[in-house]
């Protein structure tokens, strides 16, 4: 992407990383410290964590740990915990964004399905993991991340000098992406500064106006509902650098939600601010995908 990076940007090394807290510690600690989502306010809250902080699911709490690996680089590979235990441990521990008792992937504005692992967020990952070729020291924002995958791709692969993970449920931020983060920066000499933001994007213009903008940003599996597609847009107008890519993974229709490629692609073009191309399309019978590349206008 030819992005300019000034080499001081680039963190110091990380001399010990130890991975010691299991994930029932942590829902106790989420409990005391008001993690739990505030349904009504739908500010941005920052969870501010150092390195050796990170919760860990342990083997004895989570036992499936699977391994997504690049088609053509067998040697960049990320490590996630699986979905399905994950979300019978959040619920277990009052850890859901939704009643127990519901069985939903999406109840609109309360929670964003963030405890499952999408089709479109392993394209994007795996993309990354292959095709990419980034500079060193980007900065680099995940939205609507839930496991992390493509943030944690560019995390392995690219040396990134800071990636922001943002969910809409901090449940969703402690339960999976943490722990996540956590498990595929153990073997990193040199790991990137994280950031774990949770709320609404709306809440994004001021963080980002005290902390400087990215490079790159990431989403996946966000353009399902059309009513989001300004909040994204505005997002991303006050995230991107000005020479930023943005990548936005996605199915090319949502059938019974109502987003699609074909009505972001329109909304954007109305806009009038990014530039839109297809890096990647899958093509599917039943499930056709796409990653798009956005960029500011000249």
């Amino acid at each position: 992407f030819n992005f300019q990076i000034d080499p001081k940007d680039i963190g110091n090394d990380i001399e010990s990383f130890k991975i010691s807290t299991s994930c029932e510690n942590q829902a106790n600690k989420s409990k005391s410290t008001g993690l739990i989502s505030d349904k009504s306010s739908g500010q941005l809250k920052e969870l501010s964590l150092e390195l050796d902080e990170l919760p860990v699911c342990e083997d004895d709490v989570v036992t499936s740990v699977q391994l997504l690996k690049g088609s053509t680089n067998p040697n960049a590979s990320v490590s996630y915990y699986c979905p399905e235990e994950v979300s019978l441990w959040a619920k277990a521990n009052d850890l859901m964004p939704i009643d127990s008792e519901q069985s939903t992937d999406l109840v609109s504005g309360v929670y964003e399905g963030g405890l499952q692992l999408w089709e479109c967020s392993e394209d994007l990952a795996k993309w990354l993991l292959d095709k990419a070729e980034l500079q060193p020291g980007l900065r680099v924002m995940e939205l609507g991340c839930g496991a992390g995958l493509p943030g944690l791709s560019c995390l392995r692969r690219h040396r990134p000098v800071k990636v922001a993970f943002q969910d809409f449920n901090p449940e969703v931020l402690r339960a999976w992406t943490m722990p996540n983060c956590r498990l595929n920066l153990a073997d990193l000499a040199r790991p990137p500064q994280l950031e774990f933001l949770a709320g609404s994007w709306a809440g994004l213009a001021a963080w980002e106006a005290a902390r400087g903008a990215f490079d790159l940003v990431l989403t996946a599996e966000t353009i399902y509902n059309p009513d989001y597609y300004q909040q994204l847009h505005d997002a991303l107008s006050h995230l991107l650098a000005p020479d930023g890519v943005a990548l936005v993974a996605a199915k090319v229709s949502y059938f019974g939600v109502g987003g699609s490629e074909s009505l972001f692609c329109d909304f954007l073009d109305r806009r009038g601010q990014f530039s839109h191309s297809t890096a990647m399309r899958t093509e599917s019978a039943a499930l056709a995908r796409v990653i798009l590349e956005l960029r500011r206008r000249r």
